[in-house]
């Protein structure tokens, strides 16, 4: 409409252009009010109708010559009605403030539409390694803390939907109560069991806890194999499981201290050897991959995937999800800087900006008719505050405990050298009080764990955000 108007300075009457003109402004408003999802843009966007209707009413009555003001009176006059009925008391927006929904997920996995990034691990494991004929062995996803190992595991089940093959959750997390051989193996024949949704399956097939306590759980469990391979034979033709094992490290940690037996892990990779229907994937720490490279390890013919830093471009689609907000150019550089794509990190960054804007922001923004819009000041000042570190503390002290007490010791001196500023090997090894062999050893590990980093000599952090909290929590004295 805009564009078929004259310009008022070639028109006989500029003030009636002008007046259709804000009217064209104030049409677009409602446009949007009407068709926007977001409840903030609505109320924003109505309340800068109603401003623009006001301001109009006001100038019409004082600038326009009768009778060309009385019918401009009476389509604002309408105009505002309407705009009152679309959005209530307008007087109330000031007082109702409708909170950001926050999209953004930390400290649970990331299931569905919302799980972004990692389209290349989903798409291997589901259509190359699992969805073909051939018996897949097992599957070994490893990384650092927080990489999103857990999420695509939970993702594996919509992936394979429409296929033959059920995966089973078995979260070691959850069944971490578990004390013995006996007690793990009888609570993952129960987990298949409750998997099958198909009654003809189930039909005569029982798990027998008296067989899996009081006799050899390994005889009882292979029991159960034969008799749920002889079911699917006769009811589910290429029927297919895939357990799915998170959190493997406490596993590993039970065989350590004698609850479950040294042989479990050479049974299981057993299992997936003897039934083609059987598959396993474990999800866990470094230390799973570099059992897959040890010959006399029963994991050694597993296929490692490692989960490491998302790309730039998934971190943009992270942070852009939230889509009542817009942000300045140069927030999203920024928020790589910061996080180099360490996906906990990026979703903790949106979780936080949401909560400070509701918190800060959200009311001068619907009052004076704005669209959000988050710039590189706010996030600094996001990311200085106790608030952001208090709720991320889970990762930054998971991350420095598992180098305080991991081998080879010194990791957590090497931290603390170099969030000051980035080294050389030889500066390390001039200004931390440990041997060579000790510093080179922690530098490499230290590396292998995504927490430093090596460009052209010099050591760094991968993940800046750490560098500044190790920086604020654990400076040298």
């Amino acid at each position: 409409m805009v564009g078929l108007l004259p310009s008022p300075a070639n028109a006989i009457r500029p003030d009636i252009i002008q007046t259709l003109t804000a009217l064209a402004d104030i049409a677009h408003d409602i446009s949007v009010a009407e068709s926007s999802r977001s409840l903030l843009l609505q109320q924003s966007s109505l309340l800068r109708a109603n401003n623009a209707l006001a301001q109009l009413r006001q100038h019409t009555g004082s600038m326009i010559k009768l009778p060309d003001a009385r019918l401009l009176e009476l389509v604002v006059g309408k105009w505002q009605r309407l705009v009152t009925v679309m959005g209530g008391l307008v007087g109330d927006l000031s007082r109702k403030l409708p909170l950001l929904k926050n999209p953004y997920t930390i400290g649970t996995p990331v299931r569905g539409e919302d799980f972004i990034g990692r389209d290349d691990i989903l798409r291997y494991i589901t259509d190359e390694l699992l969805a073909g004929t051939k018996q897949c062995p097992s599957i070994v996803l490893y990384g650092h803390r927080r990489m999103g190992k857990t999420s695509i595991l939970k993702n594996l089940s919509s992936r394979l939907k429409s296929t033959n093959i059920k995966v089973v959750d078995f979260n070691m997390q959850i069944l971490g109560h578990v004390s013995s051989t006996n007690e793990l193996l009888y609570a993952l024949a129960k987990q298949l069991q409750r998997s099958l949704d198909d009654p003809n399956l189930t039909a005569g097939l029982t798990v027998d806890r008296a067989a899996f306590m009081e006799q050899n759980p390994y005889f009882a469990l292979d029991n159960y194999f034969q008799s749920l391979e002889k079911s699917i034979s006769v009811h589910a033709n290429n029927y297919r499981f895939v357990v799915a094992v998170d959190e493997f490290e406490k596993i590993e940690q039970k065989i350590i201290n004698q609850q479950l037996s040294a042989d479990l892990l050479e049974f299981l990779r057993g299992l997936t050897q003897t039934y083609c229907w059987f598959s396993m994937v474990f999800a866990g720490l470094h230390t799973i991959e570099e059992m897959c490279f040890d010959y006399w390890n029963p994991f050694f013919t597993s296929i490692p995937i490692r989960v490491s830093f998302l790309e730039d471009k998934a971190v943009e689609q992270l942070i852009l999800q939230a889509g009542d907000i817009a942000y300045d150019s140069s927030v999203i550089p920024k928020v790589i800087e910061l996080t180099n794509g360490q996906p906990y990190l990026v979703q903790l960054i949106g979780y936080t900006l949401i909560r400070f804007f509701n918190l800060n922001k959200l009311r001068k923004v619907i009052k004076a008719g704005e669209y959000p819009v988050f710039n590189a000041d706010d996030l600094e000042t996001l990311i200085q505050s106790s608030e952001f570190y208090s709720i991320g503390n889970a990762y930054f002290q998971g991350v420095w405990l598992q180098a305080h007490h991991g081998q080879p010791p010194g990791q957590t001196n090497i931290l603390q050298a170099l969030a000051g500023e980035q080294k050389s090997k030889e500066q390390l090894i001039a200004s931390v009080s440990l041997s060579v062999e000790t510093i080179c050893e922690a530098l490499d590990t230290l590396q292998l764990h995504d927490v430093i980093q090596c460009k052209q000599g010099y050591y760094s952090y991968t993940v800046e955000l750490m560098c500044r909290w190790v920086r604020a929590t654990h400076p040298i004295d």
